[in-house]
């Protein structure tokens, strides 16, 4: 009896430390080096940025959302704070609709909104003179952004900071508010992805319950809803809501 209960620890240890160099092979695959020597985990999404060597207005920046076996070509335009005579709202319109078949998805993303609002985070590489900007996220599998990234869908990326006692309710009511340029259309939303962060102010069941309910009462019935929650220090007693929103077809 002694025996066997000496066999059964020695078996238990065994499988402790063969589950924790598992662990720790899985997190060496994570940690890259070299933007240029890319090593995929599959239970991580990679995102890379082509950086523009133009200024142009409106010029689609290259973004590749991507894991071990399937890739996403997207084309990213950044919505201007205020239109002027230069970049008028219908220049802007026709400029990011002419180039929709050359990406898989056009993603219009407000200045105010960033990659890391969805848990990415920036792979810093070794090479000076790279032109991508690498970010990992181990936070989404790449179905839930498949999802959001349909064939020649537009998806919208927005963020809305709020406090105060209602913040949570105020930011998502906020960063469903669609653009200017899509205010007179009768706007189908479709698969999507809400991201909450806090600081300090630690949002409730109650408060998360009801971001979930108004979200879905948002997108069209059937349509996916990725929610998830993250901690940000910086925000102190803001919240911070971000959206990736996958909206109708086409711009009339």
């Amino acid at each position: 009896m002694e025996k066997t209960k000496k066999n059964y620890q020695k078996l238990e240890a065994t499988e402790r430390i063969e589950a924790y160099n598992k662990a720790q092979n899985t997190w060496k695959k994570r940690k890259l080096q070299d933007a240029n020597s890319i090593v995929f985990d599959k239970n991580c999404v990679d995102l890379i940025i082509t950086n523009s060597i133009n200024n142009n207005v409106n010029e689609p920046i290259l973004i590749t959302i991507i894991n071990s076996q399937e890739s996403i070509n997207i084309g990213l335009f950044l919505i201007p704070n205020q239109f002027d005579e230069r970049n008028t709202q219908e220049k802007f319109i026709a400029d990011f609709e002419s180039v929709r078949d050359q990406f898989n998805a056009l993603l219009l993303m407000s200045k105010d909104s960033n990659f890391s609002d969805f848990g990415f985070k920036e792979i810093v590489s070794n090479d000076e003179i790279t032109t991508v900007t690498h970010y990992r996220n181990s936070s989404f599998d790449f179905e839930s952004f498949k999802d959001v990234f349909k064939s020649k869908s537009i998806v919208i990326m927005r963020t809305v900071i709020a406090s105060g006692s209602n913040s949570a309710m105020e930011a998502i009511h906020s960063v469903f508010v669609f653009p200017n340029f899509y205010r007179n259309q009768i706007v189908e939303i479709k698969n999507t992805i809400v991201c909450v962060a806090s600081g300090n102010h630690k949002y409730t069941t109650e408060e998360l319950n009801s971001i979930g309910k108004y979200s879905l009462n948002q997108i069209k019935r059937g349509a996916i809803l990725v929610l998830d929650t993250f901690q940000d220090r910086s925000l102190e007693n803001e919240i911070k809501v971000s959206v990736l929103i996958s909206s109708f077809d086409i711009i009339e």
